[in-house]
């Protein structure tokens, strides 16, 4: 049996005390938090012995949580001190890892190197650290208190299966395209969804990916004083830490409203409404909880036809999993980057053992289509190897396909703040883009110019293929 330990404690002493244990194999020390996870795929160890002293300002449970991810096997002896009870940001944060497999050594004033000792030939249990989940588990039950004031809205399987009108987007990692998706469904859904009783739907879209806030900017939403923030502090005024409600129901219905208000309309689509946080700084944000964010969904499930949350890419932040619990489905984006399927492989173990993978789709983002890539003139020099097929061969429940986008149109887009599914006939080149974010959209709430889209792009392909327009046929 390997037992080839990593050091991470940041604690010069405490590493020269663990190496004169019996029966290990001393391989690296690491002095840095952004070092760890590059040193764990280069050496490969049994065992990482982390602790809060290592340097850096990095998310030390983002970092861990990624690690396990990617190496399921590692055992991590994380020593930290036991969090205070009422410390709820410390408790979800160490909660999170306990739901990732990691299990936090809780030190209480000081350690011993026996006691370090016998945790690494011991390593901490699952139920030793269960206390910690315990807002975790309260994030996915029906608070009574918060319930009374949505008692329009069928509840009755909310527990198990989440709102039925509330969807994330999400991912692994940041850069795969998640808020790029959840702007153009969202607005796909609000521009061209069914009308119901001569009504277009009301479309709510949450900025929930606190360390990439980007929403406002992809749809030129600013405002100072209606925002993720201000919404936040005016919550954190009715429900304390523990989730209880305020008595005060006429606070409680002010507040209420001033939140609602904070959801600004996009400009070219009315009935699309967006809590942005583009302008604010990570300092700004540093307080929000998962308390606020449970009442918020709580309250815009009955007042919007449909929600699409842009989440945090990492389970570890303590919004993250409450909210996963609370939608009925939640899409991670892929791509083609085979150390990215991998991972999203490995990460439907973690998934599973939150009994919210049953809740998850996928979108392939930025497909590649030989097809349509030729018909605006692109064509790569090699025949991709890794395709969609692989993935859907992955054993991926896949809700899409989006292909990829030509740079220059993309980055016109983003810059314009005007989603790709706004797009007319004017831009032949975002067809199949609509097309499949029609698709994909469909499956939420029934889409109107699906059907037109679809014989468009069919024609496209004709004339294509006929040798129509060949020359310079999306010659931009």
């Amino acid at each position: 049996m390997r037992n080839d330990v990593l050091l991470a404690t940041g604690f010069k002493k405490m590493d020269e005390t663990v190496t004169k244990f019996q029966g290990y194999q001393f391989i690296g020390q690491v002095n840095y938090r952004r070092e760890l996870i590059a040193s764990v795929k280069n050496l490969n160890p049994d065992i990482v012995l982390v602790s809060d002293m290592l340097s850096g300002t990095e998310d030390l449970t983002d970092i861990l949580s990624r690690i396990k991810m990617e190496k399921p096997s590692i055992r991590i002896l994380y020593m930290t001190v036991a969090p205070n009870a009422n410390d709820v940001p410390r408790v979800m944060a160490l909660g999170s890892l306990v739901l990732a497999g990691i299990y936090p050594f809780l030190i209480e004033k000081s350690v011993t190197p026996t006691q370090i000792q016998y945790a690494m030939e011991n390593p901490v249990r699952r139920e030793d650290v269960e206390f910690l989940l315990k807002y975790h588990k309260k994030a996915s039950e029906k608070n009574n208190s918060l319930f009374e004031l949505e008692e329009e809205l069928e509840q009755d399987d909310v527990e198990e299966d989440g709102y039925k009108n509330v969807f994330n987007i999400s991912s692994i990692k940041p850069g795969t395209g998640k808020s790029f998706i959840s702007v153009n469904l969202s607005t796909i859904v609000a521009k061209y969804g069914k009308k119901k009783d001569g009504k277009a739907p009301r479309v709510a879209l949450v900025e929930a990916d606190l360390q990439n806030l980007s929403l406002g900017t992809l749809l030129s939403i600013e405002d100072d004083k209606y925002n993720l923030k201000t919404a936040m502090e005016k919550i954190a005024t009715i429900v304390n830490d523990k989730g209880d409600l305020s008595d005060d129901m006429e606070k409680v219905e002010s507040v209420n409203r001033f939140v609602l208000e904070c959801f600004r309309p996009y400009h070219k689509v009315k009935n699309l409404f967006v809590l942005t946080g583009s302008k604010l700084t990570m300092e700004e944000i540093e307080n929000i909880q998962p308390f606020q964010y449970i009442y918020l969904v709580e309250l815009i499930a009955n007042e919007f036809d449909i929600v699409f949350i842009d989440t945090n890419s990492s389970l570890a932040h303590v919004t993250t999993y409450p909210l996963l619990r609370l939608a009925t489905k939640t899409y991670y984006v892929l791509n083609l980057d085979f150390n990215n399927v991998r991972n999203n492989t490995r990460y439907k173990t973690t998934l599973e053992n939150l009994e919210i993978l049953h809740k998850v789709e996928y979108i392939l983002n930025e497909d590649y289509v030989p097809e349509y890539m030729k018909m605006y003139g692109v064509e790569e020099p090699e025949e991709l190897v890794f395709t969609a097929e692989h993935v859907r061969d992955s054993d991926f429940n896949l809700a899409g396909t989006l292909p990829m986008i030509p740079k220059s149109v993309f980055l016109n887009r983003l810059y314009s703040a005007e989603p790709i599914v706004l797009d007319e006939t004017g831009a032949p080149y975002t067809l199949l883009p609509r097309l499949e974010f029609a698709r994909i959209a469909n499956q939420i709430w029934e889409i109107d110019n699906l059907e037109w889209l679809e014989k468009e792009y069919e024609k496209q392909k004709e004339e294509f293929s006929d040798g129509k327009k060949r020359k310079g046929f999306f010659s931009r």
